[in-house]
């Protein structure tokens, strides 16, 4: 099956913070589609060296941008619905079609793993064997701008094998255009649901040009994969253990990019988590409705409740280098039928690779 995604932007008018604009209601098939949209508030807060904001509280400067991604019915499914064949007569060829189904996925998935182990193991060993060079004769803004080509050659790779030759489409709307090759320090702010989202979100991030400033906010747990925790330390990623948040080291790598002037795209999702409405409807959406009744919001349907003390840090730190806020919200057709009820999105694992 074909997967599709797409993006709509709303792009800075300045390089100073702009005021947001309430994102147009699309129409009700696109909703009914399983469209989820990350809301913020729209309260005024002031953001000084010294001081931070209270979590909950969203600022005034935070601009709108918004993922699509749209799944078609499978070829089963369509002929199914030509023929009036009854669920009983199709069911074996059913569970034969999705054993194979996952079972091609897995293998694929296992070869793409392999694959980037290669490409992470080659790419890390030229950027550990280069740097003394690179350092010596061009400084910190050559090295610099080799580990940030180095990163952005491993996110094609991962583009290529999990979006380009699965036959993924990806459509823009809006202010898309507007967004190329615009060179600026930003925000982005992403809901999470799946593992999936990391390769649509980095195919529209390529798009806009901004696919070698990318750098993450992400759970501690991934600076243990091999090669690939150490090359995103050195290149400014954040790691954060929610348990036992080390603001020190957090403000030391914010001031490390702001130092050497490194253009940054910092992606954040401020659910904290990912989050699968068809599937986790249970103790963190209740958790999530907790949070926001006691900020005084309106609980969210579709997302999580944001935590905003990252978010609102990161705002600080790189306050007068940061030039835009974008919201980026990623959306799968495929979680919702034709009766409207809710459907688990994509995984890596499933239709998202396989069908």
């Amino acid at each position: 099956m074909t997967a599709a995604a797409e993006v709509q932007a709303m792009m800075p008018a300045g390089a100073a913070a702009v005021t947001p604009s309430q994102a147009e209601l699309r129409s009700e098939d696109k909703v009914d589609a399983g469209e989820q949209r990350l809301q913020t508030g729209s309260s005024d807060m002031e953001i000084s060296d010294g001081e931070m904001p209270a979590e909950g509280t969203v600022p005034q400067a935070v601009k709108k941008m918004s993922l699509v991604t749209h799944e078609a019915p499978t070829s089963t499914e369509q002929s199914d619905a030509a023929g009036g064949r009854s669920p009983t007569s199709t069911s074996d060829q059913d569970s034969s079609v999705k054993t194979l189904s996952w079972t091609l996925s897995v293998t694929y998935v296992a070869f793409m793993l392999y694959v980037q182990f290669i490409v992470q193991a080659g790419l890390c060993s030229i950027v550990y064997l280069l740097t003394p060079v690179v350092s010596l004769l061009g400084g910190a803004a050559a090295w610099w701008n080799l580990i940030d080509t180095v990163y952005e050659i491993h996110e094609r790779v991962a583009i290529l094998m999990a979006i380009a030759l699965k036959g993924t489409k990806l459509y823009f709307y809006g202010d898309f255009e507007k967004a190329r090759n615009i060179q600026e320090s930003c925000i982005v702010i992403c809901n999470h649901q799946v593992e999936g989202d990391y390769f649509v979100m980095a195919a529209a991030m390529e798009k806009t040009g901004k696919l070698s400033q990318l750098r993450h906010v992400m759970k501690d747990s991934l600076i243990w994969i091999p090669y690939v925790g150490s090359f995103l330390v050195a290149r400014g990623s954040f790691f954060i253990n929610r348990s036992n948040l080390n603001w020190k080291s957090f403000d030391n790598n914010c001031r490390r990019l702001c130092e050497d002037n490194v253009p940054t795209c910092l992606m954040i999702y401020p659910e904290g988590t990912t989050w699968n409405n068809a599937v986790d409807e249970g103790r963190i959406f209740e958790k999530s409705r907790q949070v926001a009744i006691e900020s005084g919001r309106e609980p969210f349907r579709h997302l999580l409740f944001p935590r905003a003390r990252g978010f609102q840090r990161l705002l600080s730190q790189f306050r007068g280098q940061i030039k835009a806020v974008y919201d980026l919200t990623l959306v799968y057709s495929s979680t919702r039928d034709s009766s409207g009820a809710k459907k688990p999105a994509p995984s890596l694992t499933g239709k998202y690779l396989c069908d």
